[in-house]
């Protein structure tokens, strides 16, 4: 099984993660490699949490400071995060999705 941390800006540096906050469960994303395209759905979502927060990008992702959030048993999940609120570095946005699906290239 395997976890995959992604982390972008809101505001600055090409605005990667823009509106992230806008995931609602059920959203796909894709992430392309020179292998495959990987689609996940978007499953859950930590609003805020600690940008010390560790455990949201561990291989099975957990909260460390808000353990309701997160997964208790392997997959293979994107992780995305993010600076919030907004023009601020205080906490971070996380949200994860499962993969769905996996098409070769």
């Amino acid at each position: 099984m395997r976890a995959a941390p992604l982390a972008g800006h809101r505001n600055t540096h090409g605005e990667p993660f823009r509106y992230i906050n806008r995931l609602r469960p059920e959203d796909t994303i894709e992430v392309e490699t020179a292998a495959a395209v990987y689609t996940y759905a978007v499953d859950r979502t930590l609003p805020r949490t600690s940008a010390h927060d560790t455990g949201v990008i561990r291989r099975v992702p957990r909260s460390l400071t808000r353990p309701a959030y997160g997964y208790d048993d392997p997959g293979h999940y994107l992780t995305l995060t993010t600076c919030t609120p907004e023009y601020t570095s205080m906490y971070r946005l996380v949200v994860w999705g499962k993969l769905v699906a996996v098409r070769p290239r």
